[in-house]
């Protein structure tokens, strides 16, 4: 008589533990249910029965990291308590934040409404942990600099510096620590009315501008270069006038992006007159390209992954040089700790300033730049 193997009782587990490294590594849409199946060491049709979908994986995948993160927050008794777990847990766990943050664009729009629903949850939290604390600030102060803190405890989820283990909880520890008290500038001496917001003529510009903003909203893989078109007021044909192809504007975009960052360090460096002068200058220029192009910075921030492999390379060495450049001015004996730290004063300017209702606090550009500075240590 023979017997039927008996389904491991972690199955569910086992496949959740292993498309959270696909979807880490490879992005959602390249990603297969074949291929989830054969890391597991089951069939497609035994893994169908777990999950319907792929997106029904990629919400359980989410959904149990921000459950667990959001049990962490519930759980601190004070701002200490509440930095050390998190910490901990960043390091522990450090691919989650890139699938919150870059993967849950392809979620349906009820289970992305969740995940905003529990991340509020968890912001709210620590932001009621941060006023406990600090009595005199108000809601909305509060609020600003939880979502900072907590985009400093998920900063390494972007890059692979290293540290021994201890250090880098403590690092990390301390730039949250040091944003939850930063002293919040009054007023912001940059801060002006509402841009008319006229954009150049120029189809091929137009057909820039419309894609950087799709991509920024959708993610690369889930926008059509009819979609592109539709958005910039152009039959689909007349598209391929400009752009070969959609990841030749995806090239244009990061190009841009890249050159924009590149300009800006080399007129930061100019107006410098000291090394902490230069870091204030450079931190300046990336939060006011963060205020006034949010889209190009997330595009740089999400979609390298989807470039072709030698102008991949080509844009991470570009990339690695422009930190390195930071750090050098930073902490040049101590190198890794000076990367970590720029990833998270730069982290900073993204997540807060991509979110609509932060960024349109009337001294948010001289927030950022003190939760920056307040990280850097400079």
């Amino acid at each position: 008589m023979t017997t039927r193997a008996r389904r491991p009782p972690d199955r569910k587990a086992q496949i959740v533990a292993a498309a959270a490294g696909r979807f880490t590594a490879s992005g959602y849409h390249t990603v297969a249910m074949g291929d989830i199946a054969t890391d597991v060491g089951i069939t497609a049709g035994a893994l169908y029965k777990h999950f319907r979908n792929k997106q029904e994986l990629l919400f359980r995948v989410i959904m149990d990291g921000l459950d667990a993160a959001t049990e962490i927050c519930r759980n601190a008794a004070n701002v200490d308590d509440l930095l050390d777990a998190c910490a901990a847990f960043s390091l522990d766990h450090r691919d989650l934040p890139v699938l919150w943050q870059r993967e849950a664009r392809a979620l349906a729009p009820e289970q992305r409404r969740e995940v905003r629903s529990r991340m509020r949850g968890a912001g709210a939290r620590v932001a009621a942990l941060v006023r406990a604390e600090r009595p005199e600030l108000s809601e909305e102060d509060a609020e600003l600099l939880a979502w900072a803190a907590l985009s400093v405890l998920a900063s390494p989820s972007h890059h692979r510096v290293t540290l021994p283990a201890a250090r880098f909880r403590r690092v990390l520890r301390e730039m949250a620590a040091a944003v939850v008290r930063t002293r919040l500038p009054e007023r912001d001496p940059r801060a002006c009315g509402p841009a008319l917001g006229l954009t150049r003529s120029s189809k091929r510009e137009m057909l820039l501008t419309r894609a950087t903003r799709l991509f920024a909203a959708h993610g690369f893989q889930a926008v059509t270069m009819e979609e592109i078109g539709a958005a910039a007021g152009m039959a689909g044909p007349s598209v391929y006038h400009h752009f070969a192809s959609k990841k030749d504007l995806l090239v244009a975009i990061l190009n841009r992006g890249t050159q924009v960052l590149e300009l800006s360090m080399n007129q930061a460096l100019a107006r410098a007159m000291s090394t902490s002068h230069a870091l204030d200058q450079l931190l300046l220029s990336y939060t006011d390209m963060a205020v006034e192009t949010p889209d190009i910075i997330l595009v740089l921030t999400t979609e390298f992954a989807n470039l072709p492999e030698d102008r991949q390379r080509n844009a991470w060495r570009i990339q690695h040089q422009y930190i390195d450049e930071w750090a050098r001015l930073l902490a040049p004996t101590a190198p890794a700790e000076a990367r970590i730290r720029v990833h998270a004063a730069l982290a900073i300017c993204v997540d807060v300033l991509r979110t609509r209702h932060l960024r349109a606090r009337p001294a948010i550009r001289a927030e950022v730049t003190a939760l920056g500075r307040a990280v850097l240590g400079a």
